[in-house]
């Protein structure tokens, strides 16, 4: 069966029972040449424990590369746990892990990178990185190691702790002054990686003059916790102002030399020094000082997740830091929450490593981000609405707002406070308004709307929009869209009605509870009335408003949003959601729910392929399958095509669907005796990505394989260009498949067509079979076409025989194939010799 290149599944461990079955349910769906990759992260397992957890996993999959560590805090589909141990295993196609174990022992970073170096062999494409014994010299490691080998990319750091202290192991053993490593071989291999920091540089550069180990002694040549505290106390506008960890961390430094682009820094009060976090910083490092800002971190992370949006990647893994994780909470939650859709995993360390501008970096309360594929054509996905919301991050905005607020009370303010001010004004602005509308976004909307409770909306449409802005440009686009949404401000006039900018196509207006119902209602109205229709002299184009009013609800953008779709087929502009259509509503939902089954399976490989066997008449035996398309959801529960083909095809997911289905049906039989027939539709024709596929797949399949299959062109689905089917047609019959069409009796009752096609296998449709055997009429027509088949030397398959009077009438016509469940229903695979058994 064919599977993606690059699988990842992950379990928090309950009991050896439950890793047992979740094993041996990954190796039973994995093909035979696969490799594995297990990482273990455990907050809650002594040292002992974690190494029986691991000699387990090497019961089940003996060939599986095992590492682990302890860790203060794991993530497991986005959510963060402190007493969890967390396992993800990665299966790869054509990538090979090995595990590579290293004393620290009495080593510079030049010699544990130069035996590394040696060790790691030559195709190694990707690097895990875990080091024991708060390693202090992680960055000099990683440059050492690119001087002596090709840039490899890294992710890791600092092993954290967990209740019985920071530890790595493997099947074998606990090991402690270690650095181990997972390194991933193979030529295919490609990475990502992104990092989310929320610091803000500002004011001048300044140079640390002396240093010892972790301590910074001077700075400037004043020393160090003199320096700070008067630099603290610049900022806060306070004096005298204590220096203390708390404070310090509020305020990292932003080096200024690569290799280390940020670090944290604590106060010891008994020595009075200011120590540094995971990594040693030598005399003349310069740096300035920064800020932690919730809104950088969203702009982060929305910049890595445009990335993610465009670039082939088929698993990701998070290490973020426990200092990002200490001095930004909430916002380091929002950030895994914002990436649940890619079932994001990892854990926390302290020191964090990631690939940037070609060069490992070590990153200090950063969160760092991981990609791995071996496709050009899988992508995780992203949801829009979890980076829109940014509920949660109000206590880590309430520091820098509660600075703010201090600054502006005073009567003199510093340069750096007005910079901060500046900086803070500037990111507020990108992130919340929308720069074409010059309204307020969705962001905001959500945001106020956790504050205002509203309860009424009118959605603002102009209708044909995608049209009129891919005729006129971008450019004329949004000027309409500006001048409209200025007309239907100025005509309301009403400084209660909060207006947001929804996409580029559309804008609403919103309204607290205690703004009056019936009076939103006229003002939704009026807006209609006096706005419906928007002619824009300069431009010459006349907008067309559609308005969607909802009043009295919760979920107001999502109710909108339905009232939009359930009246797209509608000639109304003005549409008010109540209780009335209700029903419509919940046939919407419906639609939604089986629009997240259908993404789940692309997603996490459900398609399930069953198999409808196809009699041959003249022998008696089953010699031929049709393949058909089923869906499986996370509870094992199957739906059949008349439940999600239409939606799949209506939400641009069908191809995606066809595409899996084709590539595991002729993996499956490959090596079978059998014929198999699968289905094209039109869209399938018409995509020259899916034809593409069709000609690569062919062409890697030995010739008598092509000659057991057979593409059933479905006769249901409008063919718009026929030329183009036809040469289609022509191209792959030269890999020796053949051609079948599919319910003959309706589009495919032109003979010309028929004879255009040239086809192997005729189907008849199943309105024709049904009671034949009591219908003289039907036994005419299946005669006739029994005729007209022997002429152009084609073979008929009689489809939806149900009984033995049909099959009778269809042997007495000299068709010579059946299917239908008479002889069988549809099958999943692995019931398909039972079935030839009985």
């Amino acid at each position: 069966m064919h599977e993606k290149e690059i699988v990842s599944s992950a379990l928090l461990y309950r009991d050896q029972t439950d890793l047992k079955n979740f094993l041996k349910e990954q190796r039973r769906t994995a093909p035979p040449d696969c490799s594995w990759l297990v990482l273990i992260h455990t907050c809650c397992h002594s040292p002992a424990s974690a190494v029986a957890i691991a000699q387990h996993v090497k019961a089940i999959l003996p060939d599986a590369a095992v590492l682990g560590t302890s860790a203060a805090a794991v993530i497991h589909h986005g959510s963060t746990y402190t007493d969890q141990c967390l396992l993800h295993i990665t299966r790869f196609r054509r990538t090979r892990p090995e595990i590579f174990r290293l004393s620290l022992n009495g080593k510079t970073p030049e010699e544990l990178a130069e035996e590394a170096a040696e060790k790691f062999p030559a195709d190694s494409r990707a690097l895990f990185a875990f080091f024991t014994d708060q390693y202090m010299h992680m960055q000099p490691f990683l440059q050492h190691l690119e001087q002596l080998r090709q840039h490899i990319p890294a992710a890791g750091g600092m092993v954290s702790t967990n209740t019985f202290g920071a530890f790595a192991f493997d099947e074998s053993s606990v090991y402690p002054h270690t650095a181990m490593f997972a390194v991933l071989c193979g030529d295919t291999l490609r990475t990502w990686s992104g990092v989310v920091r929320g610091q803000e540089a500002f004011g001048e550069t300044y140079t640390i003059t002396q240093t010892e180990q972790d301590n910074i002694l001077e700075v400037d040549h004043q020393p160090a916790s003199q320096w700070f505290q008067q630099k603290l106390e610049e900022i806060c506008h306070t004096k005298p102002c204590p220096i203390c960890s708390e404070l310090l961390m509020r305020f990292p430094l932003a080096l200024q030399q690569t290799g280390t682009p940020s670090q944290f820094l604590s106060y010891s009060e008994p020595q009075n020094r200011i120590q540094t976090y995971s990594n040693w910083l030598p005399s003349g490092t310069r740096f300035r000082m920064a800020y932690l800002s919730p809104l950088t971190a969203v702009a982060e992370l929305r910049e890595c997740c445009a990335e993610l949006n465009t670039m082939p990647c088929q698993t990701i893994l998070a290490y973020p830091g426990m200092l990002h994780y200490s001095a930004m909470t909430n916002c380091t939650a929002w950030e895994l929450r914002a990436l649940r859709s890619s079932r994001i995993c990892g854990a926390f360390l302290h020191g964090e490593i990631a690939a940037a501008e070609e060069h490992n970096q070590v990153y200090v309360g950063a969160d760092t981000l991981f990609g791995l594929t071996e496709s050009e054509h899988d992508y995780l996905p992203i949801d829009q609405t979890l980076l829109d919301d940014l509920q949660g991050l109000d206590a880590d905005w309430h520091n820098i707002d509660q600075y703010l607020e201090h600054a502006q009370q005073q009567t003199t303010i510093s340069s750096a406070s007005r910079q901060i001010m500046q900086q803070e004004i500037l990111l507020r602005s990108n992130t919340f308004l929308d720069k074409e509308t010059e309204l307020e976004n969705l962001v905001k909307f959500k945001f106020d709307d956790k504050k205002h409770r509203y309860n009424k909306i009118c959605m603002i449409s102009i209708e044909k929009g995608i049209l009129i802005s891919g005729r006129r440009g971008s450019k004329v686009w949004n000027q309409l869209m500006r001048e409209n949404i200025q007309q239907v401000i100025r005509t309301l006039h009403d400084t209660e009605l909060s207006f947001y900018c929804n996409d580029k196509w559309s804008f609403f207006f919103t309204a607290e509870p205690e703004y009056p119902d019936d009076k939103f209602l006229e003002q939704a109205e009026m807006a209609f009335h006096e706005c419906g229709y928007y002619f824009c002299k300069e431009l010459n184009i006349t907008a067309v408003n559609a308005f969607y009013v909802v009043i009295g609800e919760t979920d107001l953008l999502e109710k909108v949003q339905l009232c939009m779709s359930a009246t797209a087929d509608h000639n109304a502009r003005f549409y008010l959601y109540n209780k009335d259509n209700a029903e419509t509503m919940k046939q919407m939902d419906e639609k939604l729910r089986m629009t997240n089954i259908i993404s789940d399976a692309i997603l996490y490989d459900r398609i399930v392929p069953y198999f409808q066997p196809i009699r041959d008449n003249r022998t008696q035996e089953i010699t031929k399958y049709e393949a058909l398309m089923r869906l499986s959801d996370k509870d094992h529960n199957i739906y059949a095509p008349g439940q999600f083909l239409e939606i799949a095809k209506d939400y641009h997911l069908y191809l995606q669907l066809s595409q899996l289905m084709i590539r595991k049906v002729l993996e499956l039989f490959r090596d079978r005796t059998e014929s198999v027939f699968l289905n094209l539709s039109a869209y399938d024709i018409s995509s020259a990505a899916s034809r593409s596929m069709l000609y690569e797949l062919l062409s890697n399949l030995p010739q008598e394989a092509c000659g057991r299959i057979t593409f059933e062109i479905l006769e249901s689905e409008k063919i718009r260009d026929f030329n183009e089917m036809v040469n289609f047609l022509n191209e792959i019959r030269k890999f020796g498949v053949k051609i079948a069409i599919d319910d003959f009796g309706a589009g495919f009752s032109n003979f010309t067509a028929i004879l255009r096609v040239n086809p192997d296998f005729i189907k008849i449709d199943g309105d024709l079979i049904i009671n034949c055997d009591k219908d003289p009429m039907k036994q005419l027509c299946l005669q006739a076409i029994s005729d007209i088949a022997k002429g152009i030397d084609a073979e008929l398959i009689a489809e939806h025989v149900e009984n033995s009077g049909e099959q009778q009438t269809v042997e007495s016509t000299n068709i010579q194939y059946t299917q239908g469940y008479y002889f069988s229903k549809p099958l999943p695979y692995q019931n398909l010799e039972q079935k030839k058994k009985d």
